[in-house]
């Protein structure tokens, strides 16, 4: 485990662009930890969150392409989807470092309410999925989500392998 979050930070530390980040942490860990996509997005600061990276296993971002692009060219590849009530996001950017929490979905078409960006997650395919919390200097960064095509939960040894891989990525 040690070798693994070794590995993790010599990833994060040899690119230069948070896609190349995203790409080379999914090599490392993705043996271990299976999942589909990664994304990175901002903090909860009253507005809705925007998506800062994304890396897609087997579909990798394109040279000189940019994330909108590379969104735009996945979108043919969403599915409709029923939408629910809303849920409201927890207040968690205010809260004490300590205090972030995971959040893992185990279905996200079993939730009778979502919060918002549930419904986006479900229309591109994601069945299961956790975020958890990037922090540098003890301030919220942002947020690392892992998702799954499978209705699969990520069990507490593959959270705490995430926790541990979020370390370097929110720096």
């Amino acid at each position: 485990r040690e070798c693994l979050l070794l590995r993790a930070w010599e990833a994060v530390s040899s690119e230069r662009h948070l896609q190349g980040v995203l790409e080379a942490v999914t090599n490392v860990v993705g043996a271990v930890v299976q999942y589909n996509s990664i994304g990175i997005i901002a903090p909860f600061r009253g507005d809705p969150h925007g998506l800062f990276a994304c890396h897609v296993v087997g579909n990798p971002l394109r040279e000189g392409e940019t994330l909108a692009d590379f969104l735009q060219r996945l979108r043919p590849a969403q599915i409709d989807v029923a939408k629910r009530p809303l849920r409201p996001y927890p207040h968690e950017a205010r809260e004490p470092v300590g205090e972030w929490t995971v959040h893992n979905c185990p279905d996200v078409l079993a939730e009778p309410e979502w919060y918002e960006h549930e419904y986006y997650l479900a229309s591109g395919g994601v069945r299961a999925y956790c975020s958890l919390p990037l922090s540098a200097r003890r301030s919220l960064t942002g947020w690392a989500t892992f998702c799954r095509a499978e209705p699969a939960p990520f069990t507490e040894d593959e959270l705490s392998i995430l926790r541990d891989i979020c370390r370097p990525l929110g720096v």
